[in-house]
């Protein structure tokens, strides 16, 4: 497996507020882990709180997260606190013999805490049930 890139990746510009990334997952299915990996670019970015989401919406469920009749809280993650090397992993996992949900959308609300500087968003991954 090729390690991470150190470019810029996936990322919203400096100042924006309300950002989110989506993944369809095609069909429903029984979330186990969502995971993010980020990269510090430039000695700077990384640190954001990022609260993930799910929905089952057969189609489309637009972006917004505080509709509660299209997505359900799965978590959030505040990384404003974890050290500050080159890549960090942030993931919200279920405990071996349980689920997150049963979801077909998955969206990543990020918030960057201070100085308004996105992550750099290398990667996004959802593990579901075989």
């Amino acid at each position: 497996m090729a390690p991470l890139a150190r470019g810029l990746g996936s990322s919203h510009a400096n100042g924006t507020r309300n950002t989110a990334y989506r993944i369809d997952l095609g069909a429903s299915r029984t979330v186990h882990a969502v995971t993010a990996w980020s990269h510090r670019k430039n000695g700077n970015r990384m640190h954001q709180v990022v609260t993930v989401f799910g929905s089952n919406a057969e189609n489309d469920p637009g972006w917004d997260t505080a509709d509660a009749s299209r997505f359900t809280p799965i978590g959030s993650i505040d990384t404003t606190r974890a050290p500050s090397d080159a890549y960090l992993a942030a993931s919200i996992r279920a405990p071996a013999d349980g689920s997150l949900g049963t979801f077909r959308w998955i969206v990543w609300r990020v918030t960057p805490p201070s100085g308004n500087e996105h992550t750099a968003f290398q990667e996004f991954t959802v593990s579901t049930a075989p």
